[in-house]
């Protein structure tokens, strides 16, 4: 009789608390939608007569009153206080079983997804907008902005006693003790029981666990062949989330509170209202307006409204809330936009120079001031001339254009990088009215072909007597596949004069710099006049970034006698095997005259340049002209 007894309280004990066990509560806006699972609560108006919730479940329309309770199949939706200006909020709280694991809750802008769960953890995702933070939930609060949250892991639906044969109904499981076997394996008893969840069949070892898609159950004992004790965890968790506004508390008349980005202030208030002021950070007003009993004001994202109003020792106050929706925050890109293009070619050559296109596009609703530009070129590049630093106005439709010189010096695939933009638009919470945002382009990225210069070089010319005009022709020829610039050094023996455009002399190096496009040639003429007779070698080199290409060629000079011809008091120097046509078109000898010892030398229009003299080609030397001097002085000796 004790043992019916004992059993009859351990049933009574075992009896499931099938009510709802999770809640979520707080001011949300409406319309919004609620949604636990696959179910959905859509908070559809407030009626500004009476405050009521137009509430859709599941598709099914029903009216939620003020200060009283909705069931709805399994929820239970309690309205406790409504605001309404642009858009309304209501104080509520949903009352509801669970969250299965993989499941979502979402409410207020708010998701919560149960990820996984143990008997002593879960891991969560809450997102807000486009934000989201996963946690390892292991007890106490969850905050995340206004959200708080507590769970219970894994819930202990029931612990006791099933009677065979009699179902045991907890939330939407039917579980019944159906039959046991007991078998001998190795001189050892085996207890197997058969359990029925929902009409599904299980057998399940006394002692082990059973786990199916929503029910963790251990199976602990068998007593006698009628009572079988198992624990019943739900593979879910009780779930309970809290929205709290950004403010909410007295404020005094004539107090200024921040919230986010905004200054609040109470200027006056009435038996029945209050008139508040919405500032930007630096107190310039933004909106104004009467506020009162459940009428809220709203500005960018930031909704005031009032609960009640109190005087109290001659200090009037107001019960205030204020709602905060960060997204709703005026944002400068809302109104500005820059595209930011950046053209290059497909192509281009190591060591060579090309044009890049950047263009500036203001596809805002308002004007761009003070644009800064910054090209983000990798080191592979480098810049090459101006390019526009700064643009002071950028109408909105307007377009502006430039172009940018670069010149790679690696080769391969290479990133160019990016051109970044500052620019300054109008900004309401800008204390300077204006406020920054950058811009930036594509990152760009070309295939660079390895340079590899090669060039052709011929001498050409022939020997001759001292004093004659010797022709000389330098014909350099590209057959690599760059475009220069490369750097032409012509070796001239110290005893030769030059005529030659375009060279700078130093010493016996004669030096210019030049370009051409591959597969082309060009010849650089120039005369040698020698003053000495002897067998010379003339050398050319054609330098390249680090590769030389040279040749060279030899000249034999032999003597001659010159002769001193007199004219009308001027002196010139003539070779007698030089026919004096031939060397007025060709050398174009200056004419020389000898005033009071002094030597006056009218320049050519090509220059005569004595190679042995370590002279710029600014200076002239013509050939032989201490020889005429010498020749001068011996005559006044005689």
């Amino acid at each position: 009789m004790k043992r019916v007894i004992v059993v009859l309280f351990l049933l009574l004990v075992a009896i499931p608390n099938v009510s709802a066990a999770s809640v979520i509560k707080g001011w949300v806006p409406v319309p919004s939608d609620i949604s636990v699972g696959e179910d959905n609560i859509l908070l559809k108006d407030i009626s500004p007569r009476d405050g009521s919730l137009l509430v859709s479940f599941n598709d099914k329309m029903s009216i939620v009153a003020l200060k009283s309770s909705e069931k709805l199949d399994g929820y239970t939706l309690y309205m406790d206080n409504v605001l309404l200006d642009e858009r309304g909020y209501a104080n509520l709280s949903l009352s509801f079983p669970y969250l299965m694991e993989g499941e979502s809750l979402a409410f207020g802008g708010y998701r919560i997804t149960l990820n996984s769960v143990s008997e002593s953890q879960a891991n969560v995702l809450i997102s807000y907008k486009n934000v989201s933070k996963s946690f390892t939930y292991k007890g106490g609060n969850i905050n995340f902005e206004s959200l708080s949250v507590s769970l219970t892991p894994m819930p202990l639906l029931l612990d006791g006693y099933l009677y065979k044969g009699v179902p045991k109904s907890i939330y939407a499981w039917n579980i019944t003790f159906k039959d046991y076997s007991v078998s001998s394996e190795e001189n050892n008893l085996n207890e197997l029981v058969k359990i029925e969840i929902n009409g599904e069949d299980y057998w399940v070892k006394v002692g082990e666990t059973l786990e199916t898609d929503d029910l963790k159950i251990s199976v602990d004992d068998l007593l006698g062949s009628n009572y079988l004790k198992l624990k019943v965890r739900l593979k879910g968790a009780y779930i309970n989330a809290k929205i709290s506004p950004a403010f909410y508390g007295d404020m005094v008349e004539g107090k200024t509170t921040k919230i986010g980005p905004y200054l609040v202030s109470i200027d006056k208030i009435f038996s029945d209202s209050a008139y508040v002021t919405i500032k930007n950070p630096c107190g310039m007003p933004l909106k104004s307006g009467l506020i009162s009993v459940a009428h809220m004001i709203s500005y960018g994202g930031l909704h005031l409204g009032a609960l009640g109003i109190q005087e109290k020792n001659n200090e009037k106050s107001i019960k205030a809330i204020i709602f905060l929706e960060k997204d709703k925050i005026p944002k400068i890109e809302d109104t500005a936009f820059l595209n930011v293009s950046f053209k290059t070619p497909e192509g281009a050559l190591q060591y060579g120079a090309f044009k890049a296109r950047v263009v500036l596009e203001n596809k805002g609703s308002v004007d761009l001031r003070y644009i800064e530009i910054n090209p983000k070129i990798s080191g592979d590049f480098k810049i090459a001339g101006d390019y526009p630093r700064y643009v002071s106005l950028l109408k909105t439709g307007q377009k502006f254009e430039f172009l940018i010189t670069l010149i790679p010096e690696n080769a391969g695939n290479l990133t160019i990088g990016n051109i970044e933009v500052i620019a300054h638009a109008p900004y309401q919470l800008s204390c300077y009215g204006f406020g920054e945002i950058s811009f930036s382009s594509e990152v760009r990225s070309i295939y660079v072909n390895r340079a590899k210069p090669e060039y052709k070089v011929e001498i050409n010319g022939t020997g001759g007597k001292i004093g004659e005009a010797l022709p000389l022709n330098i014909t350099i020829v590209n057959k690599g596949n760059t475009y220069g610039p490369y750097e032409l050094t012509l070796a001239v023996p110290k005893s030769m004069g030059v005529i030659a455009e375009n060279f700078t002399l130093y010493g016996k190096w004669l030096y210019l710099r030049g370009k051409l496009e591959p597969g082309s040639e060009i010849i650089y003429p120039l005369t040698l006049v020698p003053s000495k007779e002897g067998t010379y070698e003339v050398s050319a080199v054609v330098k390249e970034g680090d590769e030389l290409f040279q040749n060279s060629t030899i000249l034999n000079v032999t003597a001659i006698s010159p002769t001193i011809i007199e004219k009308n008091g001027s002196t010139v120097v003539q070779n007698t095997s030089t026919v004096t046509e031939t060397i007025e078109k060709t050398v174009t000898v200056p004419k020389i005259v000898v005033q009071n010892n002094t030597i006056e030398v009218i320049p050519l229009k090509k220059k005569l340049i004595f190679g042995g003299g370590g002279f710029l080609a600014g200076v002239i030397f013509i050939l032989g002209l201490a020889f005429v001097a010498a020749k001068l002085e011996e005559r006044k000796g005689k």
